[in-house]
């Protein structure tokens, strides 16, 4: 496949998870309040969870659900545009490096069992395009963006595009790391664009949560569009 197809596909299918992670948002929004409206008239439910021993039932799930609603799957939907954002970019390097492995620059050595027990030489160029993905994105942002402004010249996005990103990658690993409590790690990784300071929790409010998620749609088309109007 033509590199500029990879990268078409690549941009639809992180388009189309994007998308499907909202759509997933926005309906678990409506069916919460839905089910509330329902237990406000009435509705009676039991529903016990034979894993945990919980039984959930119009008593006691009003009290939840703002929790669910507000706090739970608008972490895990945040959590999911950037792990979404992160496959497009790893499927992106891939398909140019495979194009252009000339690109590989790597000073390590290849060890001696992946040479010995590869097929042909695209499983040891495979290795080394794994292994410099991984490095890349061990990376901070601004890190990705400068290696690929540096070699392919693309113009996006923009510097203050880049911190909002690193930002967001800072709010994702606090939730996942830390609880969402913040540390001196997020503030030196959201530098300027941190939002609250060391000891408080962070709060993702939905329009912070739907700027992301439209900032990260916006830099996978711009990004798509840039490099396949260098290799058309």
């Amino acid at each position: 496949m033509a590199l500029r197809d990879e990268i078409r596909a690549a941009r639809d299918r992180a388009k189309a998870e994007l998308i499907a992670a909202h759509d997933y948002h926005a309906d678990s929004v409506t069916a919460w309040e839905f089910l509330g409206k329902a237990l406000d008239a009435g509705r009676q439910l039991h529903v016990p969870n034979p894993v945990t021993g919980t039984t959930t039932t119009q008593a006691n799930l009003p009290a939840k659900i703002p929790d669910y609603r507000s706090k739970r799957l608008t972490e895990a939907t945040f959590q999911s545009f950037l792990a979404i954002f992160e496959g497009f970019l790893t499927d992106f390097i891939r398909a140019w490096l495979r194009s252009y492995p000339q690109n590989l620059a790597s000073t390590e050595p290849v060890p001696v069992d992946v040479i010995l027990e590869a097929k042909d030489k695209l499983e040891i160029t495979d290795f080394l395009i794994d292994r410099a993905i991984v490095g890349l994105l061990y990376k901070k942002p601004a890190d990705w963006f400068a290696y690929f402004e540096k070699r392919l010249k693309l113009g996006c996005p923009s510097a203050a595009e880049i911190e909002r990103l690193a930002e967001a990658k800072a709010t994702r690993d606090l939730l996942i790391h830390n609880r969402g409590v913040v540390n001196e790690v997020y503030i030196a990784k959201a530098g300027t664009l941190a939002r609250f300071a060391v000891g408080q929790f962070i709060d993702l409010p939905e329009p912070y949560h739907q700027d992301i998620w439209e900032l990260l749609l916006k830099v996978v088309a711009e990004m798509s569009d840039a490099i396949i109007a260098k290799f058309p």
